[in-house]
């Protein structure tokens, strides 16, 4: 079965899709990934460059709501890399769905990809920022939680309040089973002061156990690599490769797979230090 982890926080621009995007990239180097797109905004069929000839209704919200099967809504990218698109604004109407078997309905997720989860080594599941029953579903589905945090106050603040939601989801649904495996630091530039204040907060947070156990993962710089990735629709180990951005990604990528086999005890494998996939107890 695969490794799930998702990307969340409720703030907006605080470059989730990013992460999902960049994390993709490495980690295709050590396994099969299939990226989940469940946000509107559907950012990961543009950043793949999947836009053309994909099916609107074979997606995330067609498996959620019309019980597509989801074998059938993979979309291959490249080698070890495959997408499921969100469906776009459809996704939306699945807040529509009735809340009256609370447990059927967080665990809509769970159950519809649950047939598909021995095909990959990871799943990376990007987000809205709007908490919705989406967000429970993936609390209820994913083995960890990653949250990005921008450096300025504002996402220092939504950061603590994802924090603060998804432990009191997880003590109210007893069906509920991500950890919070860190928060990524992203977009840091150490000529600013605003942004060693921030990590200094964050690194406080740790230090004193006010993140449950949870790793603050060394920051992502601030560079204008990413964007031009971006337009070019490329990885930024294609593009990049021997950038400061691609060489952050490589460090946290080898923190979270150091971290999870620390952490968890839900999840079926782990990605030892040297890059191997290898069943764990």
């Amino acid at each position: 079965m695969a490794i799930k982890i998702a990307v969340m926080n409720q703030k907006g621009g605080v470059g989730k899709s990013s992460v999902v995007h960049c994390l993709t990239d490495k980690l295709r180097e050590k396994g099969r990934v299939l990226v989940l797109d469940l946000d509107q905004q559907n950012n990961q069929q543009t950043l793949l460059n999947m836009r053309d000839n994909v099916s609107k209704e074979a997606s995330a919200a067609g498996i959620l709501m019309n019980g597509f099967d989801p074998k059938k809504c993979i979309i291959p990218v490249s080698k070890n890399v495959d997408l499921i698109h969100s469906g776009g604004r459809t996704i939306e109407n699945f807040d529509r769905f009735s809340k009256d078997d609370s447990e059927k309905i967080s665990t809509q997720l769970k159950r519809a990809m649950h047939e598909v989860e021995d095909e990959y080594d990871f799943i990376l599941m990007d987000s809205s920022p709007t908490m919705t029953l989406i967000h429970q579903n993936i609390v209820c589905y994913a083995d960890f939680l990653l949250i990005p945090c921008d450096m300025d106050i504002l996402s220092f603040s939504a950061t603590r309040s994802i924090m603060h939601f998804i432990g009191a989801l997880n003590s109210k649904v007893p069906w509920s089973k991500a950890e919070i495996l860190g928060i990524l630091p992203v977009r840091y530039d150490k000529r600013r002061n605003v942004d060693d204040l921030v990590m200094t907060d964050l690194l406080s947070l740790e230090e004193n156990d006010l993140l449950g156990g949870a790793k603050v993962f060394s920051p992502i710089s601030d560079s204008a690599n990413m964007k031009t990735t971006q337009v070019r629709r490329k990885f930024i180990s294609d593009a990049f490769p021997k950038s400061r951005i691609s060489e952050d990604f490589d460090r946290v990528v080898s923190q979270i797979l150091e971290e999870i086999p620390k952490r968890a005890v839900k999840a079926p494998r782990a990605v030892l230090a040297k890059g191997e996939i290898s069943a764990w107890n």
